[in-house]
């Protein structure tokens, strides 16, 4: 298997970094300042903050409902823009919110997660 993504284990939250480079995409890399939990139950793509949303070159493609961890329904602004993992750029889906990568993205780059306790290490493969 080859190794796609990598992180680590912060504050019990298995966690990647990324940064915006100068095409104003998101760039997962080992020194990025941005810290992105992997979250499981969240099936969509990539929340960020809205003022990291404002600085990446993402278009507007209407509004999709979302159910939240308390069952409570919201409406929220998606967007697509591309995302640079390793030397791959993949489309991926945006909406407001915490830093979070969920499992459209997780499964649209990765087969398998690994997620190594004692080492605090998480790696995606493909």
């Amino acid at each position: 298997m080859k190794l796609v993504l990598s992180g680590s284990i912060e504050d019990n939250c298995p966690t990647v970094k990324a940064t915006i480079n100068e095409d104003k995409n998101l760039v997962f890399n080992k020194k990025g300042g941005l810290a992105l939990t992997i979250d499981t139950g969240f099936s969509a793509g990539i929340a960020l903050p809205k003022t990291v949303l404002s600085k990446l070159n993402i278009r507007f493609v209407g509004y999709e409902n979302y159910t939240l961890a308390d069952g409570k329904s919201i409406e929220l602004e998606e967007y697509y823009g591309d995302v640079r993992v390793g030397n791959n750029k993949v489309e991926a889906v945006f909406i407001e919110g915490d830093y979070l990568i969920g499992m459209e993205f997780m499964t649209s780059i990765a087969d398998v997660m690994t997620v190594d306790f004692k080492k605090e290490k998480v790696a995606l493969l493909k």
